[in-house]
């Protein structure tokens, strides 16, 4: 696993929500990302991200064309790229002294510091300038590759191109320059000319190395279909050669023609069965499509070749992309036995075991992070705070907290902490708390105001807490995620119509976001009311978040309201799956009951209630029939 997993993972406020349901009486923790999503459950996931850093896990290192074959690529053609910016190179690769007639005067030596100081600056435009003139006058290879670097980072193609010229015609052996000429004709659209040395370069070397890499060359080439052209020609004489098909497939993806790239995919695959290359490669175009055919594709080849690593890795990241996050967790599991001192790979175990609120095991691999090269300490200690308060160990996870920084967790972690003396009994002093935050921006604000509102309603002062939320919006009336609290307080106090007017406020300003059409749909079905268009406004928040086992909960909720037992049923079962949430586990076991699967039912709402003691839906749910039956917890 790269560290761009590690980058992705630690930044939750991104992306999408862990759950998202409205339940009445039921809130996100005061730490939750202000998003209506967030807004919408309570369980630890969602008040640190830990679904939206899944998913920011998957999009930044999963099965994405780029990333897949990252392991299995050598360096890019760019050879240079890693060249530090602020040092004159000593010498170029073709090994040229410089001119004896270029010897460094005093003016020279102006211009190289005029050209240096202002890439200490910040201006790369003014120091590319400088390189490129110093490289016109001097024509030491030496000055001419570090021109080409400056120009070409500093994103000035033009520019690079006359380095680079001047760098080839200085050291005409050296196989650096002629990959960087290469390399700018393909970035700047000047496909002939690079064209004769792209087919020398794969014939002098038709090695997998030299394939892959012309592949990230021209599947980062702006006009995507003239690469793709380029790349099936280069290719024509080596179809026996997989690596040819693999750099055919990574170009066809890059130009969406996703038909083409399977196709090369899967013929690589023929020519070398046992190379993981094609095969990640593959289950990232099927991503695209359908994330469980991605996963079997995954699946496949590790029943056949179950020893490849990165194949397993690729596989956890589709299953949790899929939302199968038991089987996903079991995946990382194996990996973490192979390497158990790997952070990269350690910490989306712990991600996966928050996610599924086994928190115990949750904070045996944080404490084991402690040990290991985890590059961001601050959002270990809010995690580990997040776990060990969920264990109801208040004070330890107190202590946990105050450890985190000023930086990105810090106002998250501060919130925690009055979440803690409110718990403790405290709430005027945790209110103060809250108060007594700085708060940079409106995000961090309206993150403030929500816990505010989350103290008061856990406080049963819903009527405060609707007060709070309504003065918010006399600041900031058109915030989403404020208009969405406002709208679930309203809910909680039988304001159904201020609830209604809210939430369709909130589908105006974020057409594309689910959570307000299912809070809405959800409501009216729960109160049996307006069944059809509870049921369209549910099948539409599906319709946008399709894997979001929440609305496939409350679909199969207003089924069950409609009469429909079979197919709630079906509905229920599948949510329960993807996520074996308390609340989901409620509305399942009733269906389970009203179909005359007592015992199944009972064994649903025992499992749930171990794992999610005193939830509030859940007991009274159980409550309302167990108790009529005598029946035992």
């Amino acid at each position: 696993m790269s560290l761009s997993l590690v980058r992705s993972l630690v930044n939750p406020e991104q992306g999408s929500p862990a759950g998202s349901r409205v339940r009445q009486g039921r809130r996100p923790s005061p730490a939750a990302a202000a998003s209506p999503g967030t807004l919408a459950r309570a369980p630890l996931a969602a008040s640190v991200g830990i679904a939206a850093a899944l998913t920011a896990m998957l999009l930044g290192s999963g099965c994405t064309t780029a990333a897949t074959l990252k392991a299995a690529q050598a360096e890019p053609m760019t050879a240079a790229q890693g060249a530090n910016l602020k040092r004159i190179p000593e010498s170029s690769r073709g090994g040229h002294a410089i001119d004896p007639a270029n010897e460094l005067t005093g003016d020279l030596l102006y211009e190289f510091l005029v050209a240096e100081l202002a890439l200490q600056r910040g201006q790369p435009q003014l120091g590319a300038q400088a390189y490129l003139d110093l490289a016109k006058k001097t024509h030491d290879p030496r000055i001419a590759r570090r021109a080409t670097e400056v120009t070409w980072f500093a994103h000035l193609p033009q520019l690079a191109s006359e380095a680079v010229r001047i760098w080839n015609d200085t050291a005409p052996d050296s196989d650096e320059a002629k990959l960087w000429q290469l390399q700018i004709w393909v970035a700047t659209n000047h496909l002939d000319e690079a064209t004769p040395g792209l087919e020398r370069m794969l014939a002098k070397n038709p090695a997998d190395q030299s394939f892959l890499q012309l592949a990230r060359l021209l599947a980062e080439a702006s006009d995507k279909q003239a690469a793709l052209k380029l790349m099936r020609h280069l290719t024509e004489p080596y179809e026996s050669v997989a690596a040819a098909h693999v750099a055919v497939a990574q170009v066809a993806a890059a130009a969406s023609d996703d038909d083409l790239a399977l196709t090369e995919t899967r013929a690589a695959s023929k020519l070398r069965p046992a190379w993981e290359v094609p095969v990640i490669l593959e289950a990232g175009i099927l991503q695209r499509r359908s994330s469980s055919a991605a996963a079997d594709r995954l699946k496949t080849f590790l029943e056949a070749n179950p020893k490849s690593t990165e194949v397993r890795m690729a596989y956890a990241r589709a299953l949790a992309n899929d939302r199968q996050y038991i089987e996903a967790r079991k995946q990382f599991e194996l990996l973490v036995e192979a390497d158990p001192d790997d952070a990269n790979i350690v910490y989306p175990v712990a991600l996966l075991s928050m996610q599924l609120e086994d928190y115990p095991q949750a904070e045996v691999y944080l404490r084991r992070l402690l040990d290991l090269d985890f590059n961001d300490q601050s959002l270990l200690d809010l995690y580990l705070g997040q776990v060990i308060e969920e264990q109801k160990r208040y004070r330890e996870a107190n202590e946990w907290y105050a450890k985190v920084e000023p930086g990105e967790q810090y106002v998250t972690a501060q919130i925690r902490m009055a979440s803690l003396t409110a718990k403790m009994g405290d709430l005027p002093a945790a209110l103060k708390r809250l108060h007594d935050i700085a708060a940079d921006g409106n995000q961090q604000h309206v993150q403030v105001l929500l816990a505010e509102t989350q103290l008061l309603r856990d406080a049963n002062k819903t009527q405060e807490a609707f007060d709070t939320a309504q003065k918010a919006l006399d600041t900031l009336p058109n915030h989403p995620d404020l208009l969405y609290d406002y709208a679930m307080l309203a809910e909680r106090l039988d304001r159904l119509d201020v609830m209604e007017t809210n939430l369709r406020k909130v589908m105006t300003l974020q057409p594309e976001q689910a959570q307000a059409y299912n809070a809405l749909g959800y409501s009216l079905a729960d109160r049996g009311i307006r069944l059809p268009e509870a049921r369209d406004l549910i099948e539409k928040a599906l319709k946008l978040s399709p894997d979001d086992f929440f609305i496939v909960d409350s679909l199969g909720w207003v089924k069950f309201k409609e009469g429909d037992l079979n197919g709630a049923l079906g509905e229920l079962q599948r949510a329960y799956t993807g996520r074996p949430d308390a609340e989901i586990a409620a509305h399942l076991g009733e269906v389970l009951w009203r179909l005359g699967r007592t015992d199944e039912a009972t064994k649903v709402w025992d499992d749930a209630s171990r794992r999610t003691p005193g939830n509030e839906t859940l007991q009274k749910t159980m409550k309302r029939f167990l108790s009529s039956t005598g029946a035992s917890k």
